[in-house]
């Protein structure tokens, strides 16, 4: 899979769903595609070390995220979601006290952060991402994934492989055909 699917799989059915029922845990998931889109964003230009970099050029720079340029850190050169909601949510699964989350729309201006919303503007933003020349040809030409069938007995129910790394297990999965073998109960 390139980028571009892999982006394109993050806003399905199963996403929006999950962020229906588990807003909370959206937050995490939602948090770590801001940082792909961010790294989509620069075309691939950064490191780990560049992670506030990364989110902030995003945010500051697609216009489907232009609300959220009031999360600007007066003291600090990067935006305010960065070090509370991403840095809260991948790190200790909790938001920074500063910020609070609801399920369903923002109030910035309380510095609520509403998962519904979140997820609609960020899915608004992969599609400004995915149709700007300059971003959709890195994307495209990007291969970065590689789903197969079961690969080590029932402790997982696949294995994803970044592309280069080989294996001979012949038979692939997309992400959503995935999604919805993990999520089935």
């Amino acid at each position: 899979m390139n980028l571009k699917e892999i982006g394109d799989s993050f806003f399905c059915d199963q996403l929006k769903e999950f962020v229906d029922k588990s807003p909370y845990m959206s937050f995490v998931l939602l948090s770590a595609i801001l940082e792909f889109m961010g790294t989509c964003y620069r075309k691939g230009k950064g490191s780990k070390e560049d992670t506030k970099d990364i989110f902030s050029e995003l945010i500051n720079n697609v216009g489907a995220l232009k609300e959220y340029r009031a999360f600007k850190d007066n003291n600090k050169d990067y935006n305010y979601l960065y070090k509370y909601l991403r840095c809260g949510m991948l790190h200790e699964m909790i938001p920074k006290k500063e910020i609070e989350l609801c399920s369903n729309r923002n109030n910035l201006s309380k510095h609520i952060i509403g998962a519904k919303e979140l997820y609609e503007d960020m899915q608004k933003a992969w599609n400004e991402l995915k149709f700007s020349p300059d971003v959709s040809k890195y994307i495209e030409s990007k291969d970065a994934l590689t789903v197969f069938d079961e690969y080590s007995g029932s402790t997982t129910s696949s294995v994803a492989v970044i592309s280069g790394v080989s294996l001979t297990n012949g038979s692939e999965k997309n992400i959503d055909e995935e999604w919805i073998a993990a999520t089935e109960t």
